[in-house]
């Protein structure tokens, strides 16, 4: 193979690579994946991810209550992750930025946040 050809087939490689990740990424947010963990981005174990606003302890889940719940993807660690939350009952109010309602599921509207609230 000529020089130049090889080097075109590897500069059309390294740019088939190099976009291969924004093809399929979903940078506005996808529904119909709550499942427990991470499974969109990286599953590698070293996300610091946490909820704060979740009723635990003594008192618990009122019906009728509202709870404000914030989402932390924790430090950056591979592509900038979002999150996907279904509830079996209940509604949600109060999207906070880069927050959308899609399908009755609460999903990031914007990869440009760590840190989420509703």
């Amino acid at each position: 193979m000529a020089p130049r050809r090889r080097v075109a087939v590897v500069l059309v490689l390294l740019f088939l690579v190099s976009v291969s990740h924004s093809a399929y990424s979903q940078s506005s947010g996808m529904t119909g994946r709550s499942v427990s963990g991470c499974t969109c981005h990286s599953n590698s174990g070293s996300l610091s991810a946490s909820i704060n606003g979740l009723p635990f302890g003594a008192g618990g889940y009122t019906p009728g209550a509202s709870y404000s719940l914030q989402w932390d993807g924790g430090p950056h660690v591979s592509g900038d992750g979002g999150f996907n939350f279904d509830v079996s009952a209940g509604s949600w109010t109060n999207l906070g930025a880069y927050v959308q309602l899609s399908n009755g599921e609460l999903t990031h509207s914007s990869d440009a946040a760590r840190s989420w609230t509703a």
